[in-house]
């Protein structure tokens, strides 16, 4: 029988530049990621080997990747973009992610932030 483990990495912090706005593009701003991954891991149970589950740096490092190396203009693709790209991890069977945009740019406002989630998974 399989187990199935939720992997999270919670508030990955980035400074970017990402938004609609030109000023978004060229000051930046800070964005937060939240992951959950359901992985199947039977292996790692037994072994206790990095090789047998997730590397959670590996994961950091395609997600700084991709919010890093291109300016996009919305949350959504950004969201897209790491699902896409962790969905091709074998072990990776759905991924949820949460895009956050801390103080974002609406005029007159006191928002914390706005937030995009997405959730995929390979059965759907």
């Amino acid at each position: 029988m399989s187990k199935l483990v939720k992997i999270m990495l919670k508030d990955i912090r980035f400074f970017a530049h990402h938004g609609v706005y030109e000023n978004e593009k060229i000051e930046g701003q800070y964005f937060s990621i939240n992951l959950e991954m359901e992985c199947v891991l039977d292996k790692v149970f037994e072994s206790d080997l990095i090789k047998d589950t997730i590397d959670y740096e590996h994961i950091y490092n395609i997600v700084k990747d991709i919010v890093l190396s291109y300016s996009y203009n919305l949350l959504e693709t950004i969201a897209d973009k790491i699902i896409s790209e962790l969905l091709l991890i074998p072990k990776i069977k759905s991924i949820f992610v949460e895009v956050r945009k801390m103080n974002p740019p609406i005029e007159g406002s006191e928002i914390s932030y706005v937030a995009v989630s997405l959730y995929e998974s390979k059965n759907s």
